[in-house]
């Protein structure tokens, strides 16, 4: 999965290494572009170990899951940064999101500690 043209991700920049998966809250989040999302739980891939996130999709309902901390793998956790100033229509809201603009993929914004 590649990112639009419009963002460059540079996973775990600022971290130096990836966040510890005892970190996540379930609860409500934000995504980037606008969607509001329900994280439920973390889970563990069967193979790997890796952690993974399932949440749904406030706006479609749907159910889905994104690697926690993975660079290069549209991560929950990854820093997004916008090289061109962007518009976008999501979930009945329009936002414009600037150029040298730096933001979580989705930010925490509410629910259970």
């Amino acid at each position: 999965m590649s990112a639009p043209d419009d963002i460059v991700e540079e996973a775990f920049k600022d971290w130096g290494k990836p966040p510890d998966p005892s970190t996540f809250r379930p609860g409500l989040y934000e995504h980037y572009k606008g969607g509001r999302y329900l994280a439920l739980m973390l889970v563990e891939h069967h193979e790997t170990r890796e952690p993974y996130v399932v949440y749904t999709s406030l706006g479609h309902g749907t159910v889905n899951i994104r690697p926690w901390a993975k660079p290069g793998e549209d991560s929950w956790t990854d820093m997004v940064y916008f090289k061109d100033s962007i518009e976008s229509k999501c979930c009945y809201q329009e936002i414009t999101l600037d150029a040298g603009q730096k933001r979580p993929r989705f930010k925490f914004i509410g629910g259970r500690r």
